[in-house]
């Protein structure tokens, strides 16, 4: 693909439209976002998992893409959630690809508040 324009739409992002009629959103030399000629987008963040990359794609895609203990999740517009993996594509704002599912994290034992004893408790009287 040869690249036929491009035009600066944000510091170092730039939108480029290739001759097949396909238009990538490119920060630096990756394309984080290509819009394909059917509509469809695909995300790639090329190892490039960097708060500017995040914010690119927020900023000109369809998915919200947050940040949770180093791993990045993605919900679309119906509010399907999938881990991020490049090459993850969306369809009018609805992610059409193979959804990785987010799991709840299972509250165990000692997660929960402790039981607090109900009434009066007795004070003992020989305690020294």
């Amino acid at each position: 693909m040869i690249k036929r324009d491009r035009k600066r739409i944000a510091p170092n992002t730039y939108r480029v439209i290739y001759p097949d009629g396909e238009t990538a959103i490119r920060l630096y030399e990756t394309d984080i976002i290509i819009t394909r000629a059917n509509g469809n987008k695909d995300y790639y963040a090329n190892g490039y998992r960097t708060p500017t990359t995040k914010d690119r794609m927020n900023q000109f895609g369809d998915l919200a893409i947050r940040q949770e203990k180093g791993k990045w999740i993605c919900t679309d517009k119906v509010g399907n959630e999938s881990f991020f993996y490049d090459g993850i594509s969306t369809a009018g704002g609805e992610i059409v690809s193979p959804i990785r599912p987010v799991m709840q994290r299972p509250i165990y034992l000692r997660d929960r508040e402790p039981e607090r004893p109900q009434g009066v408790i007795p004070l003992l009287k020989n305690y020294v």
